[in-house]
């Protein structure tokens, strides 16, 4: 054996590990979720996430798995890509979606972006709001507050009408509220998780998402429930938001503005997801 090789081993060691420019922030579902990452089953990782008959088998390894996140649990790296000069990874959380849930009930928007001042991090989200028809009382009353812009208010309407075809829907949609839809209804989830499809006579389209340009590489698994080299809407900003180079924070009232970003998108190849309707709707 060559004797260089083991000081170019040694060298290897010495070398620090790669700091990420983007970072974007996952954490586990459905209790099998683990298995559809890149370190679970390849051949699930590579396919939209849903549930299969003989991941039952494995129930007993499922359930220590769960034991261990609730014990401990540390976050880890799920994927690197490389798109231009940026260093993009995929940290995930090992806490599923009860267990995250009940840490954002307990943590204000406000002390997560004192937090990552502290640190030097930008909070990136994505949010729109096209004119839009709220059924609750109690939701319309909370929308209505939390916009500044009286043209954003003007865009909110309270209404008990269920024949309109376009809906966007969040975690909360309840069953009953799908059976009201008209045939043809079109649900587009506005959240990350996306509705239970119950209505053969409707469509469902994916989570807010782009498709992702042909120059990012190593993307070799799928997120979530959406296709292949598909990425999140909110893992689409942070990606623009670094090659732009800007240095705000984008979440809540701090949103930026929805014309400039998605220009931005375009630009740097990330394309919008088709919709396939009939021709009637």
């Amino acid at each position: 054996m060559d004797t260089s090789s083991v000081t170019l081993y040694e060298d290897s060691l010495k070398r620090p590990e790669e700091a990420p420019d983007v970072v974007h922030l996952t954490h586990l579902t459905t209790p099998d979720s683990i298995y559809h990452l890149r370190l679970g089953l390849a051949c699930l990782a590579s396919t939209p996430q849903e549930s299969k008959w003989y991941l039952w088998l494995m129930w007993p390894v499922t359930l220590w798995t769960m034991m261990l996140t609730w014990i401990y649990g540390r976050t880890f790296v799920v994927e690197r890509n490389r798109f231009h000069k940026l260093r993009l990874q995929t940290w995930t959380l090992p806490k599923y979606n009860i267990q995250y849930n009940l840490r954002w009930q307990k943590v204000s928007i406000n002390t997560l972006i004192e937090e990552a001042e502290e640190k030097g991090v930008k909070v990136l989200s994505l949010g729109l709001l096209n004119q839009v028809v709220v059924p609750c009382e109690d939701d319309y009353q909370k929308l209505k507050k939390s916009f500044d812009i009286t043209s954003d208010q003007n865009n909110l309407i309270l209404s008990k009408i269920y024949s309109i075809k376009t809906w966007l829907v969040g975690d909360v949609l309840k069953e009953e509220d799908q059976e009201k839809a008209a045939e043809g209804t079109l649900f587009i989830p506005f959240s990350q998780f996306p509705p239970k499809k119950l209505r053969k006579d409707c469509f469902y389209h994916n989570i807010p998402a782009m498709a992702a340009p042909a120059s990012l590489e190593n993307v070799d698994s799928c997120e979530k429930w959406l296709p292949r080299r598909v990425m999140s809407a909110w893992r689409v900003a942070g990606i623009v938001h670094a090659l732009e180079g800007w240095d705000e924070h984008e979440c809540g009232s701090t949103m930026a503005e929805i014309d400039k970003v998605w220009q931005a998108s375009i630009q740097h190849g990330f394309k919008p997801l088709v919709i396939k309707t009939p021709l009637k709707l």
